[in-house]
């Protein structure tokens, strides 16, 4: 199962990078060049004239930390074939979960140092910090990513009603960590990190013996591949690109004023799909 992931991974980085190609051309490499360059430029003059022990700054770093650690979902690269074909295979698909479990975390980790770093000057000038700071800080939030992502691989399996206690517990363990961070010692989201890691490791995937929710765990790994070739349609016609209906019961009062009777059906019609 190892291998079938790391297959099935190099065709995904394959086609990604035969996608990417035409997004990051030069037009839209300079662009982004000129924007980093003025929000930089604005963001130092900003905080050159931000007093010290500056209250609003503490909690917009611990705001921006929280949410960058929602950035990167779980990468499971799974068909919609794979609940027929890989169904007999399913007490085997932990070490393919692990494959992509490794794989999610490159995303989340380099995003982490890079907002991480861009949120440094405002913590060393609003907590009275050092930019030495930044590696504990770093590595804190790598643990809280790593337990988030393997809530996100629990959620994959049957049964787990849990999941969203799971999830406002490590929200509320995470605020408070950066908090004790921000206002205390930036040293105390480091153990914070490694501790919850290590605990949902053990509860929520070492523990776990529930079978898969194959449907759901194939309409995740759509949904997140839609979202990206969403974007790379902006730039580039994508054929993997499909549309999707959803709900919308909040606009049900909007019809309630057409009348429900034979002469009115297709203006109803019309009016639910608009």
């Amino acid at each position: 199962m190892k291998e079938l992931f790391h297959q099935r991974l190099n065709r995904h980085q394959k086609q990604m990078m035969r996608y990417l190609r035409y997004v990051f051309n030069d037009h839209f490499v300079l662009a982004c060049t000129f924007l980093l360059g003025g929000v930089g430029l604005y963001y130092s003059n900003l905080v050159k004239q931000l007093p010290s022990d500056f209250l609003p700054g503490k909690l917009l770093v611990i705001a921006v930390l929280v949410l960058v650690l929602h950035l990167g979902n779980f990468v499971s690269l799974t068909k919609p074939a794979d609940v027929v074909f890989l169904l007999p295979k399913e007490k085997e698909m932990r070490s393919y979960l692990e494959g992509g479990f490794r794989y999610s975390l490159l995303l989340p980790f380099v995003s982490l140092v890079l907002l991480g770093g861009f949120m440094m000057p405002l913590y060393v000038v609003s907590a009275a910090g050092q930019f030495s700071d930044f590696f504990p800080l770093v590595l804190g939030l790598w643990g809280l990513k790593v337990a988030h992502l393997l809530l996100k691989r629990y959620r994959l399996f049957q049964n787990n009603q849990d999941a969203n206690k799971w999830y406002s517990f490590w929200l509320a363990f995470s605020v408070l960590a950066l908090a004790l961070a921000v206002f205390v010692n930036p040293w105390v989201v480091l153990p914070a990190g490694i501790g919850i890691a290590v605990v949902y490791y053990q509860l929520l995937w070492k523990n776990v013996q529930q079978p898969l929710d194959w449907n759901k765990m194939i309409q995740l790994e759509s949904n997140r591949l839609q979202r990206i070739y969403r974007f790379i349609n902006l730039f580039t016609d994508v054929p993997q690109v499909a549309a999707s209906v959803k709900r919308r019961k909040y606009l049900d009062g909007l019809l309630t004023k057409i009348p429900k009777d034979q002469g009115h059906t297709y203006l109803y019609l019309y009016a639910r799909r608009m």
